[in-house]
């Protein structure tokens, strides 16, 4: 995915952790096929400035 810097004019990579989260991984609704990601998904991350990674969370507040 890239964005553009508006600064500079150019296109700038970032990359997008969607739900990276236990319960998906190896919890409740994890599979052997997302066990075997982790290593590679850590691996991109570590290619990155903090500052252009973004993640999401998969949430469900609690209703009373």
């Amino acid at each position: 995915m890239c964005r553009k810097n508006e600064r500079e004019g150019n296109m700038q990579k970032v990359l997008v952790v969607v739900d990276m989260q236990n319960d998906f991984i190896d919890g409740a609704l994890g599979t052997k096929e997302a066990v075997a990601i982790v290593d590679h998904v850590v691996a991109e991350i570590k290619k990155y400035d903090t500052k252009d990674i973004f993640a999401t969370r998969d949430t469900h507040p609690c209703v009373r």
